[in-house]
């Protein structure tokens, strides 16, 4: 068993739940996080990887005008 994190996240990308569980598999947590999403965006971590999603970008993002 591997100890997985499934994130839900919100539209503006902030975490709206945190559901830490335990898998076979990472197919398996995947399809957990499928199921507790409904639809919304996730991410699933395993340690220190981030299995599926998109995650925030680490430090100040910045946008130069056109």
């Amino acid at each position: 068993m591997q100890l997985y994190e499934i994130r839900i996240l919100r539209a503006d990308g902030n975490t709206s739940l945190i559901y830490p569980c335990t898998h076979l598999s990472d197919r398996a947590a995947i399809a957990m996080a499928l199921e507790l999403a409904r639809g919304a965006p996730y991410e699933v971590w395993r340690d220190l990887a981030c299995l599926r999603g998109n995650p925030a970008p680490v430090g100040p993002t910045y946008q130069t005008a056109a």
